[in-house]
């Protein structure tokens, strides 16, 4: 049988199995699937590993074939983001791709297979699916472990995902019971076999976080295959940890991890290429939170990039959950928990997704919000194509035949933010994000964080007129928590104008301690130096530069820097 095109990478071929329909609940072989109303669809899996990819890709064809297409939407984006041929970036992903499966365990492959035969789906779509993460690597997540009053672990988990509209709300509950190994839960996006979060029958929970890191090693084993592989064969924590330190993963990351038998947790960080490249991090209290960036100090100083890491997201994560839980000794119950995960503001009441620099637990990329019910009966999940875990809150039963029902009303969304969030998660054109983003300083004419950003998709678009107009209305609104970096960028403009002596009062206004980022702080300290250098003052010019490679201690990230500056002096 011939493949057909989905597009002009993904091949599929018209297959054809009998399923039966029993009520609301359609099955083949040992597994079934329910599409519920306002519920993920909950697909229930069991035989050997190459069973269970055939049941899935029978039952989950349409859902599958539309992730694959989703997924390289997204791929295809990024070619034109690094302006590279469309064709070149495939080659090149599937080449990835192809190295990053080579150590996948039997097993998987013959589930990939499964699903590919299930589906009529070329395999190497399957795979992309499958491993795109430990390629792009583009989540951002937050967990937190809490002991509660009754004597429970209560483990959740906020998953943050970048392109919402596009992907949000495709992610399907996955219950496996696959042949000799334990049975689990997890859920995912329709053809992914790896384990980003879930539990097993053995009372183990599982979510993950991805590291801003350059640490990689081809001979390990893929992120998201190796939790699943704990979570099928491991028992307790012990052997969890004991586990991750006898296997190799390919990128540096970390993997939180709770047991509900011995009420406890842990976080493992992995760095692939360092002397010790596991470290685990013990709850030792009664609560435990994470985020994306490393914990360890040895990890800290040698493998995490700060220049990616903090001028992202993570730091002002850390600032909310450090003021939220100061007392990590207090236990939490599970509204406590869905109440944290919900935390939009700093501690000043500031609301931080108003920002390119910080970030709330809930935020614009969070696209599903998990916890896993304290007593293993099953999850409670919120989902959205943005801001998932104010949605409303189900609980899903372990058993698929119970329905499931509403534990938690959702909680308003600021519309600001609800319009933004809208642009920023779909897949656009910078002239696209522009107009549109135009379009809403006619609905929000004061919202200065709006103006902001068209003068950041501007400069880099390449817009200098643009970037420099959208910059000063900016300056001249409120701008939320970004105040700060809008003066640094209004100074950067004035630079640009050739208005030196205005560009170093604005500068004046600055703080070094008051710039939530690592990429602003380091410029800050290099236009002081470029400025000082202008005005033929040496020494100022030369204890500013050295200030900045004290801050930027590699050579990479320093040239970075200084090339995304280098405009503004010529």
């Amino acid at each position: 049988m011939h493949f057909k095109s989905l597009n002009k990478l993904i091949k599929y071929k018209d297959v054809h199995f009998d399923i039966n329909k029993d009520g609301e609940k359609f099955r083949f072989m040992k597994g079934y699937v329910y599409r519920r109303d306002k519920i993920p669809i909950q697909v229930s899996l069991e035989g050997t590993h190459y069973e269970m990819g055939l049941q899935y890709g029978v039952l989950l064809n349409n859902e599958i074939r539309k992730m694959a297409h989703s997924l390289y939407k997204v791929i295809e984006y990024y070619s034109n983001e690094i302006k590279i041929p469309k064709n070149l970036v495939y080659i090149y992903f599937n080449y990835k791709i192809n190295k990053l499966s080579k150590n996948m365990p039997e097993r998987f492959r013959q589930e990939m297979k499964g699903i590919s035969d299930g589906s009529g789906i070329d395999i190497s779509a399957i795979y992309a699916i499958s491993l795109f993460d430990d390629l792009l690597h583009v989540m951002g997540c937050s967990s937190i472990l809490a002991l509660s009053d009754d004597s429970n672990i209560v483990h959740g988990w906020n998953e943050d995902l970048y392109f919402g509209m596009e992907t949000g709300m495709k992610q399907v509950i996955i219950k496996c019971n696959p042949t000799g190994y334990n049975s689990f839960v997890y859920v995912a996006f329709p053809g992914f076999i790896g384990v980003s979060g879930g539990y097993s029958d053995k009372g183990l929970g599982y979510s993950h976080h991805s590291r801003f890191a350059n640490s990689v090693d081809y001979k390990g084993y893929p992120q998201n295959c190796i939790s699943r592989m704990a979570l099928e064969e491991c028992s307790s924590l012990k052997e969890v940890i004991d586990f991750y330190r006898n296997k190799t993963v390919v990128v540096a990351d970390a993997h939180t991890w709770s047991d509900r038998n011995s009420l406890t947790g842990c976080i493992i960080e992995t760095a692939p290429n360092a002397k010790e490249p596991v470290k685990v991090i013990e709850m030792s209290g009664k609560v435990l939170w994470h985020i994306n960036k490393y914990m360890n100090s040895d990890y800290i100083k040698n493998n995490e990039s700060k220049y990616v890491g903090d001028v992202n997201f993570n730091n002002s994560r850390q600032e909310v959950f450090n003021y939220s839980i100061s007392d990590n000794n207090k236990t939490l119950a599970l509204d406590d928990v869905i109440s944290l995960l919900r935390i939009e503001k700093g501690p000043n009441g500031e609301n931080y997704n108003l920002s390119d620099i910080t970030r709330g637990i809930c935020n614009m990329d969070t696209q599903h919000m998990i916890i896993f019910d304290p007593k293993g009966e099953g999850i409670y999940i919120a989902r959205n194509y943005y801001l998932a875990s104010k949605s409303t809150v189900y609980f899903i039963p372990a058993n698929f035949d119970i329905p499931p029902y509403v534990y938690m009303e959702s909680e308003k969304i600021d519309p600001v933010i609800e319009d933004i969030a809208i642009i920023k998660e779909s897949i656009l054109t910078k002239s696209e994000q522009i107009k549109k983003l135009k379009q809403l300083t006619v609905k929000y004419p004061d919202r200065g964080y709006i103006y902001f950003m068209i003068g950041q998709v501007s400069l880099d678009s390449g817009d200098l007129a643009g970037w420099a107009e959208y910059t000063d209305k900016a300056f001249k609104l409120p701008s939320s928590c970004d105040i700060q970096e809008v003066t640094l960028e209004k100074a950067k403009v004035e630079f640009y104008k050739k208005n030196i002596e205005e560009a170093a009062k604005i500068l004046s206004t600055v703080r070094f301690d008051c710039l939530r980022s690592f990429k602003s702080r380091a410029e800050l300290l290099y236009i002081y130096k470029m400025y000082y250098e202008l005005i033929n003052d040496r020494a100022a010019s030369d204890g500013y530069r050295d200030d900045f490679q004290k801050l930027v201690s590699d050579i990479k990230t320093q040239n970075k820097i200084v090339k995304g500056l280098k405009f503004i002096k010529n």
